[in-house]
């Protein structure tokens, strides 16, 4: 990971000093950082197998090919057949990432780019359902040091599909915009765990940025 950001070493190093101290078994870790001529890089940990796009482009594929698993899991749709474990997973991500931001803004920290590109999914033999999930690319993240400064103007990259309408105007914006994107995330996950097409969601979320203007 190479971070892009118009800062100085002296401020991204203040930045991994930051990131060193999260220890959230679903956030990835920071174990080492360097300086290769003006680029300075961080050392990610673990190595994951995909981001969660091509895994819910994964799951996706199988409960189209498995209509029934549309409501597996459900009172309706229960079933003794046992549920595919990334399909089962992706149940468990949904408290996985919530905890992981509650645990990142109680860290004094916002992340300000929650999408399925910037969470990692990864096999995992502790795992209950056989993969663990990881929210990760910390390169925008912002931290604070109360309350009263966990808001801010400061004018950063944007996906529209996901990011909250004050950041899409580049007002002032704080934890709550955190929240707005993971909810987009869950929202994209339950399209495809009830058998929906992501185009779907994004039609949707195309249709309230015309009409909320973000």
């Amino acid at each position: 990971m190479v971070c892009g950001r118009r800062m100085t070493v002296e401020e991204d190093l203040v930045e991994v000093e930051y990131l060193q101290n999260l220890r959230h078994p679903h956030i990835i870790q920071l174990v080492g950082s360097y300086l290769q001529g003006k680029k300075f890089s961080v050392l990610l940990y673990p190595v994951a197998d995909c981001d969660l796009s091509v895994f819910l482009d994964e799951v996706h594929d199988l409960v189209k090919e498995t209509p029934d698993l549309k409501t597996r899991g459900t009172t309706k749709g229960y079933s003794k057949e046992p549920t595919p474990p990334s399909i089962a997973s992706t149940w468990s991500f949904f408290g996985c990432l919530a905890d992981a931001l509650r645990y990142i803004h109680c860290s004094a920290r916002k992340h300000l780019d929650i999408k399925p590109g910037h969470i990692l999914v990864k096999k995992h033999p502790q795992a209950t359902y056989g993969y663990r999930v990881y929210l990760a690319d910390f390169g925008i993240s912002r931290s604070f040091k109360s309350l009263d400064h966990s808001q801010t103007d400061t004018h950063i990259r944007r996906t529209p599909k996901y990011c909250a309408p004050e950041v899409w105007e580049q007002d002032v914006h704080g934890r709550a915009a955190d929240i707005f994107s993971l909810g987009c995330v869950f929202m994209e996950m339950l399209t495809v765990l009830c058998g929906r097409d992501l185009d779907d969601f994004t039609d949707i979320r195309s249709e309230d940025s015309e009409s909320n203007g973000a």
